[in-house]
């Protein structure tokens, strides 16, 4: 052993880098009513940051992922086919040589891409008037839960709260006024390479300003946000971000852009345990629909890939199960509530819990999860995804789930069982 510690020694990083990051299995079980009910899933996700100088740093954040068991569109194929044979008497393959119009799933992987990505490359430079970032970045602007109106790079997921925002291409500058004021920029594109390189069109581009001055326990922020697709469409956004701590905190983050949206929230920490933390939060998007306009839970043509099926009149059953989604949103609601809990209950051992409402129709989304940390570098969760109160959004109706006489209630789960362990580096 002790002829092995000059070599040791020579592998150690030098002080200027450092690595940290995490290995992650997860995995988890859907009662559902076809195909494969469990998943897993592993990732790799390492970062190293050097930073050569004091005003000087490079961060990188490396991903390799892989995924086994249920997979959407492969089960959706499945469905399509059966329903397809019992009203026409006729598989896909037959239809295919009939008509000539293939109907496949999108693939779970297709090159290295797929498994090897760059989620964040930066540089950040520190100078006495300004603090610059340049490159692939988490852009997160906002005191909201969940829903953040005056985000630049607006990234929603009711149902993975955990999940690290994806980056963006982007430059960040902050600007420092006084001791109580700042400014903050930024420009840059949502669309990382791996999705550009099928698109022949310019990449949207967005930009935002946020000015944020500190007063009577208050963070004051006024915020502009623009972009091609918002010009295009004269949807240029401006808005105002609160929040406060009087003993109680509070927010109130919203804005306008043709259509009006706000959140308003409430948190505090309670001396239970360790700590029990709970927030409140109504929200509402000006831009979302009544629930008897909701867009169809049914298939959609994003699981599949065609070719030859142009000529398919629109009535069509096939034409109709495949047809595109009209617009993509995380929600088609106007009024949400959303509450969180998380009790520290020791140092081992931590429960939370989040809830998020249509306030309109009365479905729920739950997802409560436990964690627990053996020791400092190993973690592990249990958690629940599950759908809850009256049929709406977030709770569909099987009926709700009709296309064409199809029935695509059973490729959705009245819950899901998550499990994960993570090994920080």
């Amino acid at each position: 052993m002790p002829t092995l510690l000059p070599l040791l020694t020579t592998l150690a990083l030098p002080e200027s880098l450092s690595l940290q990051g995490y290995a992650e299995l997860r995995g988890s079980y859907s009662p559902v009513e076809q195909g494969t009910p469990w998943t897993a899933a592993e990732r790799l996700r390492p970062t190293l940051e050097w930073q050569p100088t004091a005003r000087l740093g490079l961060t990188m954040t490396a991903e390799a992922r892989a995924s086994q068991g249920r997979y959407l569109p492969d089960e959706a194929l499945l469905l399509l086919d059966k329903a397809l044979a019992a009203e026409t008497g006729l598989s896909l393959d037959e239809i295919e040589e009939l008509t000539g119009c293939a109907i496949t799933a999108v693939p779970r992987t297709e090159d290295w891409r797929d498994f090897i990505g760059l989620e964040r490359a930066f540089v950040d430079l520190e100078r006495p008037r300004y603090d610059l970032r340049l490159g692939r970045q988490a852009v997160a602007w906002g005191s909201a839960l969940v829903f953040n109106p005056t985000d630049v790079f607006s990234d929603v997921n009711v149902a993975e709260p955990w999940r690290e925002r994806p980056g963006v291409d982007a430059a960040r500058m902050l600007i420092p006024i006084g001791e109580e004021a700042q400014v903050a920029l930024v420009g840059g594109v949502d669309d990382l390479p791996g999705t550009l390189r099928d698109r022949p069109e310019l990449t949207p581009w967005k930009v935002g300003g946020r000015a944020t001055l500190h007063a009577a326990a208050t963070d004051w922020s006024l915020v502009a946000v623009t972009g091609g697709e918002r010009l295009d469409a004269e949807a240029s956004f401006i808005g105002l971000d609160l929040k406060g701590d009087l003993g109680l905190g509070w927010w109130l983050e919203g804005g306008y852009d043709g259509d009006l949206r706000a959140a308003a929230g409430l948190d505090y920490s309670f001396p239970v345990a360790q700590s029990l933390y709970l927030a409140v939060q109504a929200y509402h998007d000006g831009s979302g629909s009544d629930p008897e306009d909701y867009g169809s839970k049914a298939l959609s043509g994003e699981m599949f890939e065609t070719e030859g099926c142009e000529e398919l009149p629109p009535n069509a059953p096939i034409a109709a199960l495949t047809a595109p989604a009209a617009e993509a949103r995380a929600t088609q609601g106007r009024w949400y509530g959303t509450l969180v809990a998380r009790l520290a209950a020791n140092d081992r051992w931590g429960l939370s819990a989040s809830g998020l409402v249509n306030l309109a129709d009365g479905s729920i989304l739950v997802t409560p999860y436990a964690t627990f940390t053996p020791m400092g570098r190993l973690s592990a969760n249990l958690g629940l995804n599950g759908m809850t109160g009256a049929h709406g959004e977030l709770n569909p109706d099987p009926r709700d789930l009709q296309v064409q006489g199809v029935d695509a209630s059973g490729l959705l789960a009245p819950w899901t069982a998550l499990a994960w362990l993570r090994l920080s580096l």
